[in-house]
């Protein structure tokens, strides 16, 4: 498994499915630098999906 899950659920599973599927067709992802996987071996990267009625998708990333 690729480790990917929801966090908060859309309450609806095609949405929650089609969400991993956007962020699974952007893999794959190059290594660690050498310098990071010195620090942390696990990387959490939380984003939040926002799908619109209208078409107007965004993205936020949480630092």
């Amino acid at each position: 498994k690729d480790g990917l899950s929801i966090g908060r659920s859309s309450g609806n599973p095609e949405l929650d499915r089609q969400a991993l599927a956007i962020v699974r067709a952007s893999a794959p992802f190059g290594p660690f630098p050498t310098e990071m996987r010195r620090q942390i071996d696990i990387l959490d990267w939380i984003s939040t999906f926002e799908f619109t009625r209208d078409g107007s998708d965004r993205l936020e990333l949480v630092r």
